[in-house]
């Protein structure tokens, strides 16, 4: 089991590295085309939108397979010195953590999908109402 959590957690992070740096350069493009070339690239702008949601739910999975969330490694340092009440913290986490992916985001991720039927990205053709779904539910997926 860590194996696979070993290998889900190194493709979290790469996927993140990747998103950030297509982030980087959609907004550098836009900064250049909007002050350089005087003509806005709207599809970038859009990109960059849709990657920042990307790369922050992703991130957030992967803080949390990490231990890193700043909550967990506070109440853990407060908690270091006695066993039995950090193992029950962090089980504890690991239900709310799991509550809240399926709950609200998978739920939440549904619920908005069907919602939200006709797309709204008109500047991006490949974004649909399916991206409205798969962020929150990938995220959620990964978390657990």
């Amino acid at each position: 089991m860590d194996k696979l959590i070993g290998v889900i957690n190194r493709g979290l992070s790469m996927f993140c590295i990747g998103l950030s740096s297509v982030l980087v350069i959609c907004v550098v493009w836009q900064v250049f085309s909007r002050y350089v070339l005087n003509t806005p690239s709207t599809t970038t702008d859009e990109l960059a939108r849709f990657l920042f949601i990307w790369v922050g739910l992703m991130g957030a999975a992967y803080t949390l397979g990490q231990k890193r969330h700043l909550a967990i490694e506070l109440l853990e340092q407060i908690l270091e010195n006695k066993p039995a009440k950090l193992s029950i913290l962090r089980l504890v986490v690991n239900v709310i953590s799991l509550l809240f992916a399926s709950v609200i985001m998978v739920y939440g991720g549904a619920n908005s999908c069907c919602m939200s039927w006709k797309p709204v990205r008109y500047r991006l053709p490949s974004a649909s109402r399916w991206d409205t779904f798969t962020r929150p539910s990938l995220s959620a997926a990964c978390s657990c």
